[in-house]
């Protein structure tokens, strides 16, 4: 699913040209070349058919496993020098440091300086979602970097969903606030140090409020979805399915604090989902562990069934701290 979105993140990590990348990645050993640019830029950006097959092409040639590159993109573009390095793709050497007090610096710093340039325009209202940004050399000039160092800068922005990078027409922002705003969150919770243990606080907090407030406000369709949900998991627990389940888990998760009918709450939560997602795959070994996370989901939604808004919360914080002992 996300294979060509993570190959992209690789590409511009290795700074190769499209052209570049099919040359060196989608050649096989008697030289055929198996991918055109063509068909690489509509992979690339979500379009064309038959990216099953070029996956599987270019992890057979290349000795990567398949769920490497499956990997949720934010992970994959924290990683991508791990991924290059462990599988001997050369890496682009790093650049020399700037001199203190002088344009240019680290990479991270200045994806964070952009990032905090175009929230800060995009709260007082001078852009809006889906603008045009400043030309390169203007906004190089307002950040007091280089214009090859914002360069790079945006390629991130842009890989994890910032920003979206048109050739021949410029760099734009996230069509709408929740998109910037979002995938701002997760790559500030990525690269940052939170632990999961961290995380999962959080998520008590919005989640055991979420559930009281659910078992107020649920429509029938949230007790619908909710119970679709909760049979979902029940029957990837009977097969042992864990990517099912897991999918199944946070789905539900997300289902509640829609019936809360808060969506800051759902925006928040929505975010944190992707990074709790990597963590919970370790707490879900065995086929006890998934039987008893389907229990405490039972029981958070029956709360909300009865609209019972204290049990609810009560049965949402004693999932969430048997889950702090699984995974932590």
């Amino acid at each position: 699913m996300h294979e060509f979105e993570n190959l992209k993140c690789l590409r511009r990590f290795l700074k190769l040209t499209q052209q570049e990348f099919i040359q060196r990645f989608f050649r096989d050993a008697a030289g055929d070349q198996h991918m055109s640019v063509s068909r690489l830029s509509l992979l690339e950006n979500g379009r064309g058919g038959d990216a099953e097959r070029g996956a599987e092409f270019f992890c057979r040639e290349h000795g990567v496993a398949r769920e490497e590159l499956e990997a949720d993109p934010l992970l994959f573009a924290r990683r991508v020098a791990e991924f290059a390095e462990r599988h001997g793709f050369e890496a682009p050497r790093p650049a020399p440091a700037a001199p203190a007090g002088k344009p240019g610096g680290g990479t991270e710093e200045l994806v964070k300086s952009v990032s905090e340039y175009l929230t800060s325009r995009l709260l007082d209202g001078q852009i809006r979602p889906g603008d045009k940004l400043p030309a390169e050399r203007e906004l190089a000039k307002t950040l007091n970097t280089g214009r090859s160092a914002l360069r790079e800068a945006l390629r991130v922005l842009a890989v994890i969903g910032l920003l979206s990078i048109r050739p021949g027409q410029g760099t734009f922002v996230a069509a709408r606030h929740t998109d910037f705003f979002d995938s701002s969150l997760a790559w500030n919770l990525l690269i940052s140090e939170h632990s999961h243990h961290d995380i999962l606080e959080v998520r008590m907090t919005l989640e055991c409020e979420a559930a009281l407030l659910a078992a107020r406000r649920r429509t029938p369709e949230d007790l619908a979805v909710l119970e679709q949900l909760a049979g979902r998991m029940l029957a990837a627990a009977q097969s042992g399915n864990q990517a099912d389940f897991l999918e199944a888990d946070m789905d539900f998760h997300l289902a509640v604090a829609r019936a809360a009918q808060n969506r800051t709450a759902l925006h928040l939560l929505s975010t944190i989902r992707k990074i709790s997602g990597y963590y919970s795959r370790r707490g879900m070994a065995s086929r006890e562990d998934r039987n008893d996370i389907y229990t405490e989901h039972t029981a958070v939604f029956a709360a909300i069934a009865a609209e019972d808004a204290p049990a609810a919360r009560a049965a949402m914080q004693r999932h969430l701290s048997l889950a702090l002992r699984r995974y932590v």
